[in-house]
């Protein structure tokens, strides 16, 4: 291996063996009180061995019965709205289940094997970025033993990286979007903006907020990433109207309307309304939740959290959308990671598993602040990656100790690790081109 490349390697590792540190529980029992993994090392092992949940499958599956049964368009109306039943995903995701349906393909057996394909898909796009890195800011091509030794490294960081086993323990579309992000990323460094516009317009039949790009493609005039993402988001919305009819489409932003009223105040939930939510919740625990999940119950409308949740997402946005000073090589990729922070960050509603698209994140920043000579006196900005990365893929249960009192904001560490790498991403967008 290239001597430069063995501390880099090393610091890797050490963050796997952490991950794996960090499975033992850290909290007595009865702080889990909801079927949920207890630690990294459950659901790394729920990955390896397969065990896969039917969490998203499940919920769609419930969706789709009751649309054939009922006849009625306005299931969010129906399941949301009037029997707080928590469905969220849009009518183009139900697209998956009743394809499956009317081909009469075993759905349990399908999902398991493309969660599988999904993850080893994750696995070699993160490869695929850390290699560009690798070429592009050190200047270094691997060795076919390195690149194995790369190959092995990543599988071993993504099966310890909790919100990615997370997503494939709890049966998550997640699992297949995060793939999706890989894919994107790696075609968007690569020059190749067709295809990862279509990669985002696919994962935003998933996950609406990913529309979002549109708008961060039109202020970068960047053509060919809108027309990759209107061909396969429009194509998808197309025929899911077709299929489901408008009314159901009109009645989902119903749904986000009464969700962004409401979020989440479940421990889980990593953003603003979750962590201010949580804090709600130390004076009037029986409204807002931290440690239990519940299937029929949402926390009440209170103004400020509404309105301090609605001010942060309007800044993570304009702040990802901002054209930067760096130079185009530079700012793009950094702003095209930004912006999926910000997507992800600004809703009212952000799991721990939704942040599986922050590990291609690490791997494209890896190379940048190690190798890059722009970046060769970032000593602190290199400390505060390691630590961003240990607390994004490890799971702290300790920190639900503190849920009935005022420092449960701890409980929001994944939360506070996205920001900093937020910071740095957008510290990157605005630095000027040194002069020679």
């Amino acid at each position: 291996m290239l001597p430069r490349l063995k501390q880099p390697f090393l610091l890797l590792m050490l963050c796997v063996l952490f991950a794996v540190g960090s499975s033992y529980r850290l909290a007595p029992h009865k702080y889990y009180r909801v079927r949920f993994a207890r630690s990294t090392l459950t659901a790394s092992a729920a990955t390896i061995e397969g065990s896969f949940g039917k969490d998203s499958w499940a919920l769609m599956a419930f969706a789709l019965d009751h649309w054939r049964h009922t006849g009625n368009d306005r299931i969010y109306s129906d399941l949301l709205l009037r029997q707080t039943y928590k469905y969220l995903y849009p009518p183009t995701a139900l697209l998956i289940p009743k394809v499956l349906d009317d081909l009469h393909i075993q759905q349990d057996a399908f999902y398991d094997r493309t969660s599988l394909l999904f993850l080893a898909i994750t696995v070699l796009a993160v490869c695929g970025v850390a290699l560009w890195s690798l070429r592009t800011y050190a200047s270094v091509r691997l060795r076919w033993h390195e690149q194995a030794l790369l190959v092995v490294l990543t599988s071993l960081l993504a099966l310890t990286f909790y919100p990615i086993v997370l997503g494939a323990m709890l049966g998550q579309l997640q699992v297949w979007l995060n793939a999706l992000f890989a894919i994107s990323l790696l075609c968007y460094v690569k020059g190749r903006r067709v295809s990862a516009g279509a990669a985002l317009g696919l994962m935003a039949l998933g996950k609406p907020q990913y529309a979002l790009f549109l708008l961060w493609g039109l202020l970068r005039r960047d053509r060919r990433l809108i027309a990759g993402m209107l061909g396969a988001a429009g194509l998808g919305l197309a025929v899911s109207i077709a299929t489901f009819g408008w009314a159901m489409h009109v009645d989902y932003l119903r749904a986000l309307r009464f969700l962004s009223a409401h979020g989440e105040s479940f421990h889980a939930n990593q953003c603003v309304y979750g962590l201010l939510g949580r804090l709600y919740g130390v004076t009037q625990p029986e409204l807002f939740n931290n440690l239990d999940w519940i299937w029929r119950t949402y926390p009440p409308l209170r103004p400020a959290l509404y309105a301090a949740t609605a001010v942060s997402s309007v800044a993570f946005l304009v702040l990802a959308l901002l054209k930067g000073r760096a130079e185009p090589a530079l700012e793009g990729p950094a702003g095209f990671c930004q912006m999926a922070l910000a997507t992800t960050m600004a809703a009212p509603i952000a799991w721990v598993h939704h942040y599986g698209i922050l590990l291609p994140i690490f791997a494209w920043l890896w190379p940048l602040l190690w190798f890059d000579e722009r970046f060769r006196h970032a000593s602190r900005w290199r400390v505060a990656f390691v630590v961003c990365y240990v607390l994004a893929s490890s799971y702290i249960s300790g920190a639900n100790a503190l849920a009935s009192t005022w420092l449960n904001v701890l409980q929001s560490y994944l939360f506070f690790a996205v920001l900093a790498v937020f910071a740095f991403l957008l510290y990157v967008r605005m630095r000027r081109p040194q002069t020679t």
